[in-house]
């Protein structure tokens, strides 16, 4: 069998200025629509954005919270876990001005490695 290499793909544009869903559950999340997204109002800690369903293996999401004082949490499509957590119900956490990214690892689009990283902020 030859060696085949893969690189993950962003689908999707641009989706600025989100607002968390105020709910704290996945069923009130915000829709996550582009490939990078930047959440900037949260009212309270844990409002949430859910993944979208139907991507490929090697799609990528990116979520940047940009909000300066509430955590946000991201919550999977249904179904789908992130980093092997319960399916559907277990959200990650993502600190205020911190970034991840999602990567879509199973072949049917139920399984996303996430990556946590900070937010560089001007001073």
């Amino acid at each position: 069998m030859a060696n085949v290499t893969s690189f993950g793909r962003s689908v999707g544009g641009v989706t600025t200025a989100l607002t968390a869903g105020t709910t704290q559950t996945a069923a009130g999340a915000t829709l996550l629509t582009g490939a990078i997204n930047t959440v900037t109002v949260v009212g309270t800690d844990n409002d949430g954005v859910i993944l979208p369903a139907g991507r490929g293996q090697g799609d990528t999401i990116l979520v940047a919270n940009l909000d300066a004082a509430q955590d946000i949490k991201v919550w999977p499509n249904t179904g789908a876990s992130i980093n092997g957590g319960t399916a559907t119900s277990a959200a990650l956490v993502v600190g205020q001005q911190q970034v991840v990214e999602f990567t879509q690892i199973g072949t049917d689009g139920l399984s996303w490695l996430a990556v946590l990283g900070g937010v560089a902020t001007p001073a």
